[in-house]
Protein backbone atom coordinates (compact mmCIF):
# COMPACT_ATOMS: atom_id res chain seq x y z
CA UNK A 1 0.00 0.00 0.00
CA UNK A 2 1.28 3.46 -0.92
CA UNK A 3 0.12 6.56 0.95
CA UNK A 4 0.63 10.13 -0.34
CA UNK A 5 0.09 13.43 1.50
CA UNK A 6 0.07 16.92 -0.10
CA UNK A 7 2.92 19.22 0.99
CA UNK A 8 0.84 22.31 0.17
CA UNK A 9 -2.35 21.28 1.99
CA UNK A 10 -1.97 18.63 4.72
CA UNK A 11 -5.72 17.93 4.54
CA UNK A 12 -5.26 16.31 1.17
CA UNK A 13 -3.96 12.73 1.19
CA UNK A 14 -4.65 9.42 -0.47
CA UNK A 15 -3.61 5.80 -0.51
CA UNK A 16 -3.52 3.03 -3.10
CA UNK A 17 -2.81 -0.68 -3.09
CA UNK A 18 -0.63 -2.13 -5.81
CA UNK A 19 -0.99 -5.84 -6.51
CA UNK A 20 1.65 -7.68 -8.54
CA UNK A 21 0.20 -10.45 -10.71
CA UNK A 22 2.48 -13.20 -11.89
CA UNK A 23 2.59 -14.10 -15.57
CA UNK A 24 -0.07 -16.51 -16.82
CA UNK A 25 1.41 -19.84 -17.82
CA UNK A 26 1.15 -20.50 -21.55
CA UNK A 27 1.67 -23.79 -23.31
CA UNK A 28 2.66 -24.82 -26.82
CA UNK A 29 0.67 -26.80 -29.40
CA UNK A 30 3.03 -28.84 -31.60
CA UNK A 31 1.92 -30.67 -34.75
CA UNK A 32 3.65 -34.03 -35.24
CA UNK A 33 5.09 -35.02 -38.63
CA UNK A 34 2.19 -35.98 -40.91
CA UNK A 35 2.03 -37.88 -44.20
CA UNK A 36 -0.86 -37.13 -46.55
CA UNK A 37 -1.91 -33.71 -45.30
CA UNK A 38 -1.21 -30.94 -42.86
CA UNK A 39 -2.77 -29.43 -39.75
CA UNK A 40 -2.47 -25.96 -38.25
CA UNK A 41 -3.55 -24.94 -34.74
CA UNK A 42 -4.98 -21.55 -33.76
CA UNK A 43 -3.67 -20.33 -31.41
CA UNK A 44 -0.45 -22.34 -31.29
CA UNK A 45 0.47 -20.94 -27.85
CA UNK A 46 -2.29 -20.69 -25.22
CA UNK A 47 -3.13 -20.78 -21.54
CA UNK A 48 -4.96 -23.67 -19.92
CA UNK A 49 -8.69 -23.57 -20.69
CA UNK A 50 -8.29 -21.85 -24.07
CA UNK A 51 -10.09 -23.37 -27.07
CA UNK A 52 -7.66 -24.56 -29.75
CA UNK A 53 -9.10 -24.80 -33.28
CA UNK A 54 -7.53 -27.02 -35.91
CA UNK A 55 -7.46 -26.50 -39.66
CA UNK A 56 -7.08 -29.92 -41.30
CA UNK A 57 -6.15 -30.06 -45.00
CA UNK A 58 -5.65 -33.49 -46.62
CA UNK A 59 -3.49 -33.80 -49.73
CA UNK A 60 -5.23 -34.52 -53.05
CA UNK A 61 -6.66 -38.06 -53.02
CA UNK A 62 -6.43 -38.33 -49.22
CA UNK A 63 -8.80 -37.91 -46.29
CA UNK A 64 -8.48 -37.83 -42.52
CA UNK A 65 -8.74 -41.36 -41.15
CA UNK A 66 -11.74 -41.59 -38.83
CA UNK A 67 -10.74 -41.65 -35.15
CA UNK A 68 -7.06 -40.84 -35.77
CA UNK A 69 -7.08 -37.14 -34.76
CA UNK A 70 -5.79 -36.72 -31.18
CA UNK A 71 -3.58 -34.69 -28.88
CA UNK A 72 -1.03 -36.10 -26.46
CA UNK A 73 -0.69 -34.54 -22.99
CA UNK A 74 1.49 -36.06 -20.24
CA UNK A 75 2.02 -39.21 -22.37
CA UNK A 76 -1.74 -39.81 -22.68
CA UNK A 77 -3.69 -39.60 -25.96
CA UNK A 78 -7.00 -37.72 -26.07
CA UNK A 79 -9.35 -37.87 -29.08
CA UNK A 80 -10.23 -34.60 -30.84
CA UNK A 81 -13.77 -34.25 -32.18
CA UNK A 82 -15.23 -31.42 -34.24
CA UNK A 83 -11.75 -29.99 -34.98
CA UNK A 84 -11.14 -28.32 -31.61
CA UNK A 85 -10.19 -29.06 -28.01
CA UNK A 86 -9.62 -27.26 -24.70
CA UNK A 87 -5.98 -26.63 -23.88
CA UNK A 88 -4.83 -28.55 -20.78
CA UNK A 89 -2.25 -27.18 -18.34
CA UNK A 90 0.78 -28.28 -20.34
CA UNK A 91 2.27 -28.62 -23.81
CA UNK A 92 0.44 -30.89 -26.28
CA UNK A 93 1.30 -32.65 -29.53
CA UNK A 94 -1.31 -33.11 -32.27
CA UNK A 95 -1.23 -36.27 -34.40
CA UNK A 96 -3.43 -37.74 -37.13
CA UNK A 97 -3.43 -40.23 -39.99
CA UNK A 98 -4.51 -39.63 -43.56
CA UNK A 99 -5.69 -42.42 -45.86
CA UNK A 100 -6.28 -42.83 -49.59
CA UNK A 101 -9.76 -42.09 -50.87
CA UNK A 102 -11.12 -45.25 -52.48
CA UNK A 103 -11.50 -45.07 -56.26
CA UNK A 104 -14.29 -47.62 -56.32
CA UNK A 105 -17.80 -46.36 -56.77
CA UNK A 106 -20.69 -47.71 -54.77
CA UNK A 107 -22.76 -50.30 -56.62
CA UNK A 108 -26.52 -49.94 -56.82
CA UNK A 109 -28.39 -53.14 -57.62
CA UNK A 110 -31.90 -52.89 -59.01
CA UNK A 111 -34.13 -55.94 -59.36
CA UNK A 112 -36.84 -55.48 -61.95
CA UNK A 113 -40.26 -56.88 -61.04
CA UNK A 114 -41.53 -59.80 -63.12
CA UNK A 115 -44.75 -59.48 -65.09
CA UNK A 116 -47.07 -61.97 -66.81
CA UNK A 117 -47.31 -61.15 -70.52
CA UNK A 118 -50.66 -59.72 -71.54
CA UNK A 119 -51.93 -59.70 -75.14
CA UNK A 120 -53.68 -56.50 -76.00
CA UNK A 121 -55.77 -56.07 -79.11
CA UNK A 122 -58.19 -57.99 -81.31
CA UNK A 123 -57.48 -61.44 -82.68
CA UNK A 124 -59.31 -62.34 -85.91
CA UNK A 125 -61.29 -65.60 -85.60
CA UNK A 126 -60.58 -68.37 -88.13
CA UNK A 127 -62.61 -68.44 -91.36
CA UNK A 128 -65.80 -70.54 -91.35
CA UNK A 129 -66.94 -72.86 -94.14
CA UNK A 130 -70.52 -72.32 -95.24
CA UNK A 131 -72.39 -74.75 -97.46
CA UNK A 132 -75.48 -73.45 -99.17
CA UNK A 133 -77.56 -73.94 -102.22
CA UNK A 134 -78.40 -71.35 -104.75
CA UNK A 135 -81.43 -71.39 -107.02
CA UNK A 136 -80.61 -70.33 -110.57
CA UNK A 137 -82.31 -71.03 -113.82
CA UNK A 138 -84.89 -73.18 -112.11
CA UNK A 139 -82.34 -75.46 -110.53
CA UNK A 140 -80.54 -75.69 -107.13
CA UNK A 141 -76.79 -75.57 -107.16
CA UNK A 142 -74.54 -76.58 -104.25
CA UNK A 143 -71.81 -74.02 -103.54
CA UNK A 144 -69.02 -73.78 -101.06
CA UNK A 145 -67.66 -70.44 -100.12
CA UNK A 146 -65.56 -69.01 -97.35
CA UNK A 147 -66.34 -65.88 -95.45
CA UNK A 148 -64.39 -64.08 -92.83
Amino acid sequence: TVTATSTVDNSKSGSATITVVSDIDVYTVTISHLNGGHITATPSVASAGSVISLNIVPDFGKRLKVGSLKYTFNSTDFPITDGSFVMPSGDVTISAEFEDISESLPVLSIVAPSFTPVTVGYEQPPAKKIDHQEYRDGRYYDQQSYIQ
